[in-house]
């Protein structure tokens, strides 16, 4: 089992950066090979298309988006219109005006920079976990192919950029005890620049952060001053990207007539149901049809984990059916492990984009009391951490399962076997 040396650390990641270049390539070569010429038909997507190119050419200011809710205007967090981007467009828009033939161009590039380097921050995670080079490859790629970001290519671009992988690799060092305020400010730099493309990048960030310090805390829950450090942890990782764009999107050209109580929170979380079918594929036809009826809903509550964490998830339940005696001791020892923590933000993550417990019956009051929360008004997006977590969680176990009763030889074929049944889907 290979794993990153002095040695081997540099031409690893020169090969892995190459293969999923070349991956990108594939999966992107009809925007890739004239992306000026790319654009999505009708919808949100083309409303995205025009307040990226709008603000970069007549916007007056930088905060400030004057192509709609006339005479009054909009923040352009609020339209969005990827600030971080668009404005370091807008910047060198005067520099190099020949980038105004071209915006669609520096629009939809941005994009597929973004999935490369998302399918790059994959596969050192995996790394991280002692998975085989090849085998990370491959399932880096998968992973990259079916996450359920994947979706926003065609509306709502800002939401496409993988964040989260980097996330969870930044906190395995802090789990592992390696730093603590190293990948903490890297991980609020990451908070910050993700809440500047869009805010739902801050709120399943932030939640995959409160999780990981949630389980911190409490394996050291008898050490006062590690749950001290943990907390302030918190504070580098979540509270301070919260302030700066709090300024930036409450402060910089407020505008008053913003909703406080948005529509939505009650139509667009998720269920069960949305991480455990894909509702296209002729597995969940066959199960709908013949088995079950399985329940619709909107599609923002769905992120289907893939049949692979699928059938773990399925696996896991049914070895450990009886019922876990829990003691003091044992329910401390739990959340020693990384697998623990893993399992952890899958499930809370999960019941978050639920809703819960603001969808219970007669609990929905609740909901106006939760402050800036409540704004985040698809909340089912929060199961983008579950999608992450269950991977890195079922990953391992499929790549030690193959280790054990396959002959090194015949790995990579198996490997490839395994990208097939995760693509499957």
């Amino acid at each position: 089992m290979s794993q990153f040396s002095s040695k081997s650390t540099n031409r690893q990641l020169l090969i892995s950066t190459t293969v999923l270049g070349m991956l990108t390539l594939l999966a992107f070569k009809s925007v890739i090979t004239d992306p000026d010429k790319f654009l999505v038909a009708g919808g949100d997507g083309m409303k995205n298309y025009y307040t990226f190119m709008y603000h970069v050419k007549h916007d007056s200011s930088y905060w400030h988006f004057e192509g709609m809710n006339y005479p009054f205007g909009e923040h352009i967090t609020f339209t969005d219109n990827q600030p971080l981007l668009v404005n370091i467009t807008k910047a060198l828009y005067p520099i190099f005006p020949t980038i105004g033939c071209h915006l669609p161009a520096v629009h939809n590039l941005a994009m597929v920079l973004g999935f490369w380097l998302g399918c790059i921050g994959i596969f050192l995670v995996l790394r991280k976990l002692h998975i085989d080079f090849v085998f990370s490859l491959f399932a880096a790629a998968a992973l990259g192919l079916i996450h359920p970001q994947m979706e926003r290519f065609h509306a709502h671009f800002a939401m496409f950029y993988p964040l989260l992988p980097w996330i969870f690799y930044h906190l395995i060092d802090i789990w592992r005890d390696k730093s603590y305020i190293k990948p903490s400010i890297y991980i609020a730099i990451i908070i910050t620049l993700g809440g500047l493309l869009h805010m739902y990048h801050f709120i399943t960030c932030g939640v995959l952060c409160l999780l990981a310090a949630t389980s911190l805390i409490w394996a050291n829950k008898e050490k006062n001053s590690k749950v001290i450090n943990i907390a302030a942890l918190i504070g580098i990782q979540v509270i301070v990207p919260f302030m700066i764009l709090t300024v930036i999107t409450s402060l910089i050209h407020p505008i008053a007539d913003r909703p406080n109580n948005p529509w939505g929170f009650f139509a667009y979380h998720s269920y069960l149901e949305g991480l455990m079918f894909s509702y296209r594929m002729p597995l969940f036809h066959f199960i709908n049809n013949n088995i079950l009826r399985v329940r619709d809903f909107d599609s923002e509550g769905k992120s289907y984990l893939g049949i692979i964490a699928v059938v773990y998830v399925i696996w896991m339940l049914c070895r450990h059916y009886k019922v876990w005696r829990w003691t003091r001791q044992s329910v401390t020892a739990l959340w020693q492990t990384e697998n623990s923590r893993f399992g952890f933000i899958a499930i809370a993550s999960a019941l978050i984009s639920f809703g819960l417990p603001f969808t219970i019956d007669g609990l929905e009051g609740l909901l106006q009391y939760t402050g800036p929360f409540k704004q985040f008004r698809s909340i089912g997006r929060v199961s983008w951490v579950s999608f992450y977590a269950i991977n890195f969680l079922a990953i391992p176990f499929v790549f030690h399962k193959i280790v054990n009763i396959t002959d090194s030889s015949k790995r990579v074929i198996v490997y490839a076997s395994v990208l097939g049944v995760m693509l499957s889907e």
